[in-house]
């Protein structure tokens, strides 16, 4: 029971200190993302537009690919299956 008493006097005895190191690498951590965003803005404005509208384009190019895809097999299967039903309605009247 001392031995507890003595681990919880001493875990209490560095508490502010403790605290006082993990505020300031928190604040390291903001400063450091701060100072990347803003480098990262600043190498945007500096590079040729045509470059940033490529990397830009070439990123939604492939989302868009993508959501084009899915929208043109959709109706690809739609079609298979009303042409399917349609047929089908034919072949029962023969």
């Amino acid at each position: 029971m001392e031995k507890l008493k003595k681990e919880i006097i001493e875990h209490l005895d560095t508490f502010p200190q403790r605290k006082f190191e993990l505020e300031t690498a928190l604040n390291e951590i903001k400063t450091l993302t701060k100072q990347h965003i803003e480098s990262e803005t600043l190498y945007r404005q500096r590079m040729d537009p045509l470059v940033v509208f490529w990397e830009d384009s070439t990123r939604w190019g492939k989302i868009s690919k993508r959501i084009f895809g899915g929208i043109v097999g959709f109706f690809l299967g739609m079609a298979v299956i009303v042409g399917t039903i349609i047929g089908f309605k034919e072949w029962i009247k023969k």
